[in-house]
C-alpha cells in the first residue's frame, strides 16, 4: 500500500527517539498482566507498542497492543496479550516505537525486547498468513491486537486457500479488496478506501475525504472530522471538526497522530490519519 507523508498539524514532538533497552518476561500467558520496562524514557515522548514476531528469519511488527502511550519516570508499564492474536509459540517479542510528527514508524526507530515464549493463545493460522510465507499480514500501524481474530475471519473468507490459491490476478487483486473492506468492521482496524472521495464512520467519528487534482497533476487528499463526545450523564454534546491535508508523492509514509488507533484511510494513493 502506497501512503503519502501528511501535512497536518503536530499534536506531539519527539527529541529524545531512541530507548536504551527493551525488557520482558521470557515467558508470558496471554491474557495475563506482565510488565514491560523501557530504559531511560522521555516521560515527554509518545511511543506506539507492538507485538512483534520473528518469521522466516525477519522480526517486524504484527498488530498494536497501545497505540500511543506515555511511559513512567520508572519505564514500567502493565501490558496482556490477547489470547486470539496467533498459537502458542516463542518467536514473539514486545516493540516499541516513538511517535513523532513528521513521519510513520521507522524501522530504525524500532526497539525490540529478546524472544519470548507465549502461551494460553488460542489461534491459528489461516491459509492465507501461511501462504505470505512470514511476510506481514497488514500493516501494523492499522490493525490493533484486540481485532486481530476479527481481521483473520475476513482472510479466511476471501482466501481459504492461502493467497496463491485458485484464480486469475485480477480476481485476487478484487478478493484482496473485499478483504481489506471487510477489515472496516473490525473495531479500530484502518481501511483502505478505492476512489476519489470517501465517508468512513468509526467509533463516533465521520470522516469525509474528497480528493483534488491540480493542473500541475498533483493530488491532494482532504478530510473533514467531525467527532460527536458525551460527558456524563445528562451532559450535552460537542461536535469537533478537524481538517488535514496529504499531498501525494511517489513514495511516502502517512505521520501517526496521537489517538486511540481509528486508523488510517488511504485513497487513491493518499492517507489521511483520522481519530476516534
Amino acid at each position: 500500500m502506497r501512503t503519502t507523508t501528511a501535512a497536518s498539524a503536530a499534536l506531539f514532538v519527539s527529541t529524545s527517539l531512541a530507548l536504551d533497552s527493551l525488557v520482558a518476561p521470557s515467558s508470558i500467558v496471554a491474557n495475563q498482566n506482565f510488565t514491560l520496562t523501557a530504559s531511560d524514557p522521555d516521560p515527554t515522548v509518545l511511543y506506539r507498542i507492538y507485538l512483534a514476531a520473528t518469521l522466516s528469519d525477519t522480526t517486524g511488527p504484527t498488530c498494536v497492543l497501545l497505540n500511543s502511550t506515555t511511559l513512567p519516570p520508572s519505564g514500567a508499564l502493565s501490558l496482556s496479550i490477547p489470547a486470539s492474536v496467533g498459537p502458542d509459540a516463542s518467536y514473539y517479542s514486545i516493540a516499541i516505537s516513538p511517535l513523532t510528527s513528521s513521519s510513520s514508524t521507522s524501522a530504525s526507530d524500532i526497539i525490540y525486547t529478546p524472544p519470548i515464549n507465549i502461551t494460553g493463545l488460542t489461534a491459528s493460522y489461516t491459509p492465507y498468513e501461511t501462504s505470505l510465507r512470514g511476510a506481514p499480514f497488514y500493516d501494523a500501524d492499522m490493525l490493533p491486537c484486540s481485532s486481530y481474530a476479527c481481521a483473520r475471519k475476513c482472510a479466511d473468507q476471501e482466501f481459504p486457500a492461502g493467497s496463491e490459491g485458485d484464480g486469475e490476478e485480477e480476481e485476487k487483486g478484487e478478493r484482496y479488496g473485499r478483504m481489506v473492506e471487510c477489515f472496516g468492521g473490525c473495531d479500530g482496524v484502518g481501511v483502505e478506501v478505492e476512489g476519489g472521495s470517501g465517508v468512513e464512520s468509526q467509533g463516533g467519528m465521520t470522516m469525509t475525504m474528497t480528493v483534488s487534482t491540480s493542473a500541475e497533476g498533483e493530488a491532494t487528499a482532504t478530510a473533514t472530522r467531525t467527532t460527536t463526545t458525551t460527558t456524563g450523564a445528562g451532559a450535552s454534546e460537542a461536535d469537533a471538526t478537524e481538517e488535514a491535508a496529504a499531498a501525494a508523492t511517489s513514495s511516502g509514509v502517512a505521520a501517526p497522530r496521537q489517538a486511540t488507533l481509528a486508523g488510517v484511510i488511504a485513497i487513491a494513493g493518499l492517507a489521511v490519519v483520522g481519530i476516534c
